[in-house]
């Protein structure tokens, strides 16, 4: 019996969509801070640009929220985290602390655009002031805490309260990486 596999055997081509679903499939489980090589090694397995464009167009927004990177955002103003909480769109996020969105391309992972924040994306002037609050204080947690972190305060329930007695939600999300490849180690805290 011989298990071997030889040169005349011959293999079934791989429909474009599953080759799309594995290239995905890779990116979205590559090791956080690795994606870019991950991305580069898919690239060359697929050898097709556009299997390799539709799989990285679709695993690359899910794969940084996920991991909640941040990003510089072109005008200075600061970081910007990409998260669940303040998605606005696939590519479109709430900055709570600039009161700005950000306009994000998720392949190349860089902030192309900002822009003030429309009023229904923000917080009343009420709920404003204890999200400022809550976040002036985390950040000074942060910088203390996490050296190179990420912080941000969401209100995610009841932005529209005006006055006290009302409920509304905020949320906190902290995020801090570090990646060492050389001594194999990966951390991320979010």
């Amino acid at each position: 019996m011989e298990d071997r596999i030889s040169e005349e055997d011959e293999y079934e081509e791989l429909a474009d969509d599953q080759k799309v679903a594995i290239g995905k499939w890779f990116l979205l489980n590559a090791p956080p801070g690795q994606v870019s090589q991950v991305a580069k090694d898919v690239r060359e397995v697929l050898m097709d640009e556009r299997l390799y464009d539709q799989a990285a167009k679709e695993a690359f927004p899910e794969y940084n929220v996920k991991n909640m990177i941040s990003l510089e955002m072109p005008d200075g103003s600061g970081q910007v985290l990409l998260t669940e909480f303040g998605q606005l769109d696939r590519s479109r996020y709430l900055d709570p602390r600039t009161a700005s969105v950000a306009v994000v391309d998720h392949v190349k992972q860089v902030c192309t655009e900002v822009r003030p924040a429309d009023d229904e994306d923000l917080p009343s002037a009420y709920v404003e002031g204890f999200r400022f609050s809550v976040d002036a204080a985390l950040m000074k947690y942060v910088d203390d805490a996490f050296q190179g972190g990420e912080c941000s305060v969401y209100c995610t329930k009841g932005k529209d309260v005006e006055k006290s007695g009302g409920e509304f939600e905020l949320t906190v999300v902290i995020c801090n990486s570090s990646y060492s490849p050389k001594n194999f180690r990966y951390a991320c805290l979010t």
